[in-house]
């Protein structure tokens, strides 16, 4: 039985290794055919100058990570993940980003199944999928700490742009300028939509990709009252110094809510670590009594049952506290 599971694990662990040298093998044969094409050289025949002709037209990458990006469509999640990827402003594909998933997921499960004891071998199977969403965690902290960070600096752009219009240049030409003057990650969404309208793309549908890529309440103002401005007329410049006044009393508010609430999140953090520290420092003083809870059946459903209601109770007080403004 052992070594039924050991080859399973292994096999499971040298699947998306072999992917990924096949993956790295057909890239570099795909580099050198370019090379050889664009150089001059013919000494290939018909068919691979066809194939050399077809890969000077560039492409968006499908082709990284296409089995596991089949899969994710079909469970609907592929567009979800693109969709993040940009809100975080990774420019990885989704393709390369989910064979990593893979590859840390196996790592994960096998090192699981060999540090931990054989009558708990089949903590491997949480383990690939805990390990597996670590990237996807990382990635959705990333997208909250650049959303934080653009809503702090959205109304002095909003300012800035009011300030450009007044003396008067163009809205585009005021994007324009505030991409140049601002940080990351202002700067990169603005430069976006001013490239966007400059090629040709309707300043409507540049702002909807802005919305969709930035999903704040302060954001849909903004699209909202330039696309109804272009559209009935109207002073922009006014409406962007009292949008810039709204978000800045918002963001008070939201400062005192968090503080007057801050001692109910602690509660919730302390109640939910005290648990696990004593699980531990238990494990250490007296092995005999934290080994019935890893050991007997009886022991795994009443840990399983606590966890679970552990992670419920710190949901739960999470949910109290936190106010939306």
């Amino acid at each position: 039985m052992i070594l039924a599971v050991t080859s399973f694990l292994f096999l499971f662990a040298a699947v998306p290794v072999v992917y990924l040298l096949l993956q790295r093998h057909s890239r570099h044969s795909i580099e050198r055919l370019q090379t050889t094409r664009l150089s001059g050289r013919d000494d290939s025949g018909p068919s691979v100058r066809q194939q050399a002709v077809a890969l000077l037209i560039r492409r968006d990458k499908p082709e990284a990570g296409t089995r596991l990006r089949g899969l994710i469509k079909r469970l609907q999640s592929d567009e979800r993940l693109t969709q993040l990827l940009e809100k975080a402003g990774v420019r990885s594909a989704a393709g390369p980003f989910l064979r990593k998933c893979a590859v840390l997921g196996a790592v994960g499960g096998v090192l699981v199944f060999i540090f931990v004891p054989g009558s708990l071998a089949l903590l491997a199977i949480p383990a690939v999928l805990l390990f597996a969403y670590i990237p996807v965690f990382l990635l959705k902290r990333k997208v909250r700490k650049r959303l934080k960070l653009f809503e702090e600096q959205f109304p002095d752009g909003l300012e800035f742009v009011s300030r450009s219009m007044r003396a008067g240049h163009a809205f585009s030409v005021s994007l324009e300028m505030l991409y140049k003057e601002f940080d990351e990650p202002m700067a990169g969404e603005f430069r976006r939509i001013f490239e966007e309208q400059n090629l040709g793309m309707l300043l409507e549908t540049a702002l909807g990709r802005f919305s969709a890529r930035m999903p704040l309440l302060d954001v849909q103002f903004f699209t909202s009252a330039v696309i109804l401005q272009r559209k009935t007329g109207g002073n922009l410049t006014e409406i962007l110094d009292k949008l810039a006044q709204l978000i800045r009393e918002r963001q008070k508010l939201r400062g005192k809510i968090a503080a007057v609430s801050a001692h109910g999140r602690m509660t919730g953090k302390v109640l939910s670590a005290i648990p696990m520290f004593v699980g531990a420092l238990m494990f250490f003083v007296n092995r005999d009594y934290a080994h019935f809870f890893l050991q007997t059946g009886l022991g795994q459903a009443m840990l399983a049952g606590a966890f679970g209601m552990q992670i419920l109770g710190y949901l739960t007080i999470q949910k109290l506290v936190t106010i939306e403004v």
